[in-house]
């Protein structure tokens, strides 16, 4: 592993790169990315650590984004905190950005040292359909018809 000379905010467009050529990730997930390491980047320069090389990225320094990451509103409305799920989002494309240093022989801490919040799925709400709802669901096929046979069945 070599130690970068490059910050880490100078090696974003690299990684997107490789996330476009090597990786073949989808545009959709390509510009998620981008949103997600642009909210990294702002808290790195609001932090004075816009310069701050790979390798000298430090635990401490995920634990304190973190930190942010929980405090931080959510954009249209500054009084709700982002989702633990939410969250994740961000940490999930700083794993990625670990792994891609780790894929270029580029020393950082692993990305595996990025955990994410356990309990970010207890926030997802399963909803159920009502009897009415289902009843209402299987009455819809029009069964005079080929396809509408098939759907009852």
């Amino acid at each position: 592993m070599n130690k970068s000379n490059i910050s880490i905010i100078n090696h974003i467009p690299k990684f997107m790169k490789y996330c476009e050529l090597e990786k073949g990730l989808a545009q959709k997930t390509q510009n998620n990315y981008a949103r997600y390491l642009q909210k990294f980047t702002n808290w790195l320069k609001t932090e004075k650590m816009g310069d701050i090389k790979p390798h000298e990225l430090t635990t401490n320094n995920i634990w304190e984004y973190r930190l942010f990451l929980s405090n931080s509103p959510i954009l249209h409305d500054k009084d709700r905190k982002l989702k633990k799920i939410s969250q994740n989002y961000y940490l999930i494309a700083l794993r990625a950005l670990l792994s891609y240093f780790s894929t270029q022989d580029i020393l950082s801490i692993p990305s595996s040292k990025v955990a994410l919040p356990k309990d970010s799925k207890k926030e997802k709400v399963i909803k159920f359909l009502t009897v009415e709802q289902i009843e209402k669901l299987l009455a819809a096929p029009n069964t005079k018809t080929e396809m509408g046979l098939r759907d009852k069945a």
